[in-house]
C-alpha cells in the first residue's frame, strides 16, 4: 500500500486542532487529582528519568520507568525498543518501532536466547532455542516498567539463561479510582494505532476487587517496502484483596498479529532500490510480499496468590500458561539467487510453508522468612512445554501446493515435500535456596552476604518422523542438569551508596537445532559459564550514578547464523567477555534532568582470538529530559560502536547512531471536560539510513543480507481521560 500523505496530514491536523482547543481552555490539574489518576492519562512528577537504579543492588540494573514508557518510547514500541537506551544493549528495529520482530537485540553481545525475558516474574520463551518473539505478546501500554538486569542475579533468579541477564517486564496495576483513557496515534509508514484503557476502581460490593483492561489495534505499512503489519492486543488484570494478608491476582493477555517479516537485502539491492527495500509487489518473484508473511496468535495468563503472614513469612505463587501459534510462508530464496521452478511447473515460484504450535504450563513458588539479621528465600520454578513444528516445500504460484523435490523418507506420507515434521517437549525444574545474611551489624554495619544455590534441570523429548536437518526419523530423550552456586557481597557505605561483588555459575541446555545431527544428542554439550562482577551505585536526591565491570568465562558457547528463513545453531567453543559500564541521571532543577550511560565491551573466541559476533566495541547514550507544569520532552541519542555480524571477523558493521525527540503537554479543559494529552515524537531526526545489522545469508550463494536504519519518522498521539 503506498504512503498516503493526505490521510496522515488530515489526522495530524485534527489532532493538533483538538489539542490547541484543549490547551486554551484551562490549566494542568495538580498532581494527585482525586478524579483522574496519573497512570490513566498522565505520568506525574517533576523529573523525567530514563531509568532508575536499585537502592541495594546486587548486580548492574537499569529500570525503565513508567514516565519513560509513556512519554519517550513510541506508543507502537515493543519491549525491545524500550530497552534500547540502556548500557551495553543493542536493539535493531528494521521496520520501525514495534512494526516487525527485532533483528538484533543483544545485551553485552549475548543474543536472544542467551538471556531471560520475564513477565511479572514468570520466564517465557520458545521451546527450541529459548528465544522470544518481541512483537507477538505484550503491547507497551500494558507495561508499567521494564528492567534490564545485566548479570546472572542471585540464587533466586530463575530462567533458562540467567548468565546473559534478564529483561523483566512488569504489567500495569488497576487504578484505585474508576476511569481510563482513549488514545489515537498516527505516524509515518501509514501507521495508525488506537488504544483504550478502562479501570473499574475498587468495587466495594465485590470485596474491593479492582480490574483494568487495556486494548490496542495497530496497522502499518512499515518502513521497508512490502512489509505491512496488523496487530490487536488485549490485556486484563484483576486484583482481589481477600483479607489483610492475602491477595489474589489474575491476569491474561492475547494478541493476533499478521506481518510481512523483512528478510534483509543484498548490497546490490540496497544500491539499486534504496535502503528501505524489503519485499516487492510482483507475484512472479520469490520476494512477492504475500508469499513472505506470518500470522501469530498468542496468549499468556496466570493466577497468583500472595500471602504476607506473621513472623515475617511470605508466600508468593503464580500458576500460568502461555501459547504461541504461528503460520508462515517464504520464498525459497527471497533475494533471487535460486531460479524459479517446481516439480509442478518450470516457471512456478518455489517456497516453504511452516507451522509452529507451542503450549506451556508452569508454576513459580517463592517462600521467604525474615529475621533480624537474615532472610531465607526458598523457591521452585517448574514448567512443561509441548511444541509441534512442521516445514514443507510448496509451490507458491499454486496456493501452496506441496512441491515434492526432496528425497522421500520411507513410510512417511508426503515426505518428498517435508523438511521437518516433529513434536518435542521440554521439562524445566529449578529449585533454589538463598540466604541474605547480615553477619556483623555491630562491627561492620551495612554488610550483606548473599550465598545461593540453584539446581537447573532440563529434559527434552523429541518424536519426529522427519527431523529437521537430518530428515531422518528420530525418537530421543535427553537430560541436562547442573548445580549453580552464586555469591554476592554488598557493603552499604552510606545512605544510598553501596558497593557489591558477585560471582555465579551459568548454564543453558542445548538448543533443539543442535540435536539435528547423525551423531546423536549425546555429543552436544550445554553452555557453561562463570560470571564475575564488581560495581557501585550511588542514589541520592537529584542524582544517581552506577559503575560496574564484568568478566564472563565460557567453556562452551553456542552461536547462530541465519540462512534463508532458517536460523542455524553451531558451537563456538570457549569464549571470554569483558566490559566496563557506567550510568548516571542528574536532576538539573526546574523540571530538567540529564541522563547518560556508556560501555566498553569485548568478547573473544578462545581458539582464534576473533571477536564474538554482535559484541559492540562500545555503546554510548544520553538525553536531556524535561517534565513540569504539564509539559514533557526528551532529546535522546544512542550510539553503537563497530562490531562483526559473524565469526572469524566476517560481516563487519560500522558504528551507527540515532537521535530522537519527544515533546508533549497534558491539559485539563474547563467546563468539566476531561484531561487531554498530546505528544509528538520524532525517531531518527538526522535521517540516518546506515547498514546496522547482518540479517543473514542467501540460500544459494551465501550472499550476505543486511538491514538498514529506518529513516526519519513522526508519531502524533492524542489521549483523553475517560
Amino acid at each position: 500500500m503506498p504512503f498516503r500523505t493526505d490521510r496522515l496530514l488530515r489526522d495530524l491536523a485534527i489532532a493538533s486542532i483538538a489539542a490547541g482547543i484543549a490547551a486554551s481552555l484551562g490549566p494542568v490539574p495538580a498532581f494527585g487529582s482525586p478524579v483522574y489518576q496519573p497512570e490513566n492519562i498522565l505520568v506525574s512528577g517533576s523529573e523525567a528519568p530514563v531509568s532508575t537504579l536499585p537502592a541495594d543492588p546486587i548486580q548492574p540494573t537499569s529500570s525503565l520507568t513508567t514516565a519513560f514508557l509513556r512519554t519517550v518510547a513510541p506508543p507502537t514500541a515493543s519491549y525491545d525498543d524500550i530497552v534500547r537506551l540502556t548500557p551495553s544493549v543493542v536493539s535493531i528495529a528494521p521496520n520501525g518501532p514495534g512494526l516487525a520482530e527485532n533483528a538484533d537485540l543483544t545485551i553485552r553481545g549475548f543474543a536472544d536466547g542467551q538471556y531471560n525475558v520475564t513477565f511479572d516474574g514468570i520466564p517465557f520463551g520458545d521451546t527450541d532455542d529459548f528465544t522470544h518473539h518481541s512483537t507477538a505478546y505484550f503491547a507497551s501500554q500494558a507495561l508499567r516498567s521494564v528492567a534490564v538486569d545485566r548479570g546472572p542475579g542471585s540464587g533466586a533468579t530463575i530462567g533458562n539463561a540467567t548468565f546473559g541477564g534478564t529483561i523483566a517486564l512488569l504489567s500495569i496495576d488497576p487504578a484505585q479510582q474508576p476511569g481510563g483513557s482513549a488514545s489515537q496515534t498516527v505516524g509515518s509508514f501509514e501507521t495508525h494505532r488506537t488504544g483504550l484503557r478502562l479501570d473499574s476502581g475498587r468495587l466495594g460490593r465485590l470485596h474491593d476487587l479492582s480490574l483494568v483492561v487495556e486494548a490496542e489495534h495497530v496497522t502499518s505499512d512499515g518502513s521497508l517496502t512490502g512489509t505491512g503489519s496488523t496487530r490487536s492486543n488485549l490485556f486484563a488484570k484483576a486484583v482481589l484483596p481477600i483479607d489483610e494478608s492475602l491477595t489474589l491476582t489474575a491476569s491474561g493477555a492475547t494478541e493476533w498479529l499478521h506481518q510481512m517479516q523483512p528478510p534483509g537485502a543484498t548490497i546490490a539491492q540496497i544500491d539499486r532500490f534504496g535502503p528501505n527495500f524489503g519485499l516487492t509487489d510482483d507475484p512472479a518473484q520469490q520476494n512477492f510480499a504475500p508469499y513472505n508473511g506470518e500470522t501469530y496468535r498468542t496468549d499468556f495468563a496466570y493466577a497468583g496468590l500472595h500471602w504476607a503472614g506473621p513472623q515475617a513469612v511470605s508466600i508468593d505463587e503464580k500458576a500460568y500458561t502461555y501459547g504461541l501459534y504461528r503460520h508462515f510462508s517464504t520464498g525459497a530464496d527471497v533475494n533471487g539467487e535460486t531460479p524459479d521452478g517446481t516439480a509442478l511447473a518450470a516457471d512456478d515460484v518455489p517456497g516453504q510453508l511452516g507451522r509452529n504450535g507451542l503450549r506451556a504450563w508452569g508454576d513459580v513458588l517463592r517462600l521467604e522468612r525474615a529475621w533480624q539479621s537474615a532472610t531465607l528465600r526458598l523457591g521452585l520454578w517448574g514448567e512443561y512445554q509441548a511444541n509441534a513444528r512442521s516445514l514443507y516445500e510448496v509451490d507458491l504460484s499454486r496456493d501452496g501446493a506441496l512441491d515434492p523435490v526432496l528425497a522421500p523418507v520411507a513410510g512417511v506420507a508426503d515426505s518428498a515435500a517435508t523438511d521437518r515434521a516433529q513434536r518435542d517437549s521440554l521439562v524445566t525444574l529449578q529449585p533454589y535456596a538463598e540466604l541474605e545474611w547480615r553477619p556483623l551489624p555491630g562491627a561492620l554495619p551495612g554488610l550483606t552476604v548473599l550465598p545461593g544455590l540453584k539446581w537447573s534441570y532440563a529434559a527434552r523429548q523429541i518424536a519426529a518422523p522427519v527431523m529437521e536437518g537430518t530428515r531422518l526419523p528420530t525418537d530421543e530423550h535427553v537430560e541436562y542438569d547442573a548445580m549453580l552456586p552464586s555469591l554476592v557481597l554488598r557493603q552499604r557505605l552510606a545512605k544510598g551508596w553501596s558497593v557489591y561483588a558477585q560471582a555465579a555459575e551459568g548454564f543453558l541446555a542445548p538448543q533443539l537445532q543442535l540435536l539435528d545431527t547423525t551423531t546423536g544428542p549425546g555429543q552436544v554439550s550445554p553452555e557453561r559459564s562463570w560470571n564475575f562482577q564488581l560495581g557501585s551505585t550511588l542514589a541520592v536526591p537529584g542524582c544517581s550514578v552506577a559503575l560496574d565491570g564484568y568478566a564472563i568465562q565460557f567453556d562452551t558457547l553456542t552461536g547462530t547464523r541465519t540462512v534463508g528463513a532458517e536460523t542455524l545453531a553451531f558451537s563456538q567453543g570457549g569464549a571470554t567477555y569483558l566490559g566496563l559500564e557506567a550510568e548516571a541521571t542528574i536532576g538539573l532543577g526546574a523540571g530538567f534532568s540529564l541522563y547518560g550511560n556508556a560501555s566498553l565491551n569485548r568478547g573473544r573466541d578462545h581458539d582464534s582470538g576473533a571477536p564474538i559476533p554482535n559484541t559492540p566495541q562500545a555503546t554510548l547514550a544520553g538525553g536531556l529530559l524535561y517534565r513540569s507544569a504539564g509539559w514533557f520532552g526528551a532529546l535522546t541519542e544512542k550510539w553503537v560502536g563497530a562490531r562483526f555480524g559473524d565469526t572469524d571477523r566476517q560481516a563487519g558493521l560500522d558504528p551507527f547512531q540515532q537521535l530522537d525527540l519527544s515533546v508533549g503537554r497534558t491539559v485539563t479543559p474547563n467546563r468539566g471536560l476531561p484531561p487531554l494529552r498530546i505528544a509528538l515524537q520524532a525517531q531518527n531526526l538526522l535521517d540516518s539510513t546506515k547498514i546496522d545489522a547482518l540479517a543473514g545469508y542467501t540460500v544459494a550463494s551465501g550472499t550476505p543480507l543486511w538491514f538498514t536504519q529506518p529513516g526519519r519518522s513522526l508519531w502524533l498521539t492524542l489521549s483523553v481521560a475517560l
